[in-house]
């Protein structure tokens, strides 16, 4: 078929033979941005009302999971679509994304169930959350103890798609079969509401998973070098902001800004291949613990509200948002370093090579 010969494997010498350091900053600036915005619940709630201006800014800093969901389809296809013709490759991807996902996340999530279970006052505010959606990230009767972990859940059933995909040989088709189903879904289940609800008709057919597929379009369009005009990729992008401006910045419409950041992606990962961008080895970091920092931000960020609420310093929701989002990054740093790191390396059976590859989740 054509587009075996478009987006076939051999078509792609390129394709995942080194990592790409600005996906990394992308990464670490949106954790940041996510830490931000969840500064907002517990400090206008313990410490002290922010200003309205300061905690609308700081609101959208969500965004950053919209950018994790179109970098998450950009590297599953730029990092295995040379690779999934070969013998064991399903296993291997398999392997990888499921100890990517749960390895990290469960010691944080296994010790904030046992907390709130011993203590249930520590959670503040949240969905009713069970033992069995918590271990698992299946929202069966309730859901995870971790609030952020619906981004998991997403990341899994995009796996599990992406994953059948390659098998078809057919990557590129099937994405886009994918996305003219949540475009029909949209008319049957109509909104889905914000944050995305964890049903079966959410999970696979709310538009924020159009995220996906726009990554994995613009990884096609960097190993492809199609359409070679970089000024096409900017003015689109730039259409797809203002649109997103346009229509209120409302977050069920956020897949309008995720169109963009997958858009602006071809150019600024064309530059650094090009060699117009530099990254520093510490924003690699940042980016290579932008997980960590995911996962370990929220119980910390109340925590740091409550402390400061009780101190009770000048300009105390100041103090709050800095603190929170200062802890959050160490702790996340410290996590990756400490355990992250170390237990992925163990279990890709690589002593040198960390498995983390270059397609760390939220995730992203």
């Amino acid at each position: 078929m054509l587009l075996s010969k478009v987006a076939g494997p051999a078509s792609r010498p390129g394709a995942g033979t080194r990592s790409i350091a600005v996906l990394q900053l992308g990464r670490a600036l949106a954790a940041i941005a996510v830490v931000f915005s969840h500064t907002v619940v517990p400090t206008n709630t313990v410490v002290e009302q922010m200003p309205v201006l300061v905690e609308a800014l700081l609101d959208y800093g969500y965004l950053g999971v919209d950018f994790f969901f179109v970098l998450s389809g950009f590297i599953i296809y730029y990092t295995n679509v040379n690779r999934y013709t070969e013998p064991g490759w399903a296993w291997q991807f398999t392997r990888s994304r499921l100890s990517r996902i749960y390895l990290p996340y469960l010691p944080i999530a296994v010790g904030l169930a046992l907390l709130h279970t011993a203590s249930p006052g520590h959670r503040m505010g949240g969905d009713p959350w069970n033992w069995f959606a918590t271990l698992t990230l299946i929202p069966v009767g309730a859901k995870s103890v971790m609030g952020i972990a619906w981004t998991l859940t997403y990341e899994l059933a995009f796996y599990a798609l992406a994953l059948f995909f390659f098998r078809s040989r057919e990557p590129i088709a099937w994405a886009c079969v994918w996305a003219v189903s949540i475009v029909l879904g949209q008319m049957v289940f109509g909104s889905f509401g914000s944050p995305p609800p964890l049903s079966i008709a959410s999970i696979f057919f709310n538009p924020i998973n159009l995220e996906f597929v726009f990554g994995i379009l613009a990884a096609w369009a960097v190993i492809n070098g199609q359409p070679k005009s970089n000024l096409v990729f900017l003015l689109g992008g730039l259409m797809c902001f203002a649109a997103f401006v346009a229509d209120g910045g409302q977050r069920d419409h956020s897949w309008m800004l995720g169109l963009g950041l997958a858009i602006l992606l071809v150019p600024v990962v064309r530059a650094e291949q090009a060699g117009r961008i530099r990254v520093s080895m510490f924003s690699v970091l940042l980016g290579n613990a932008s997980y960590a920092i995911y996962l370990i931000h929220p119980p910390l960020v109340s925590a740091v509200a409550r402390v400061v609420g009780r101190i009770g310093p000048i300009d105390s929701w100041k103090v709050s948002v800095l603190a929170s989002v200062f802890t959050a990054v160490t702790a996340g740093l410290a996590y990756h370093l400490i355990f992250e790191k170390p237990i992925l390396r163990l279990v890709s059976g690589k002593p040198g090579k960390s498995s983390e590859l270059r397609s760390a989740p939220i995730e992203a």
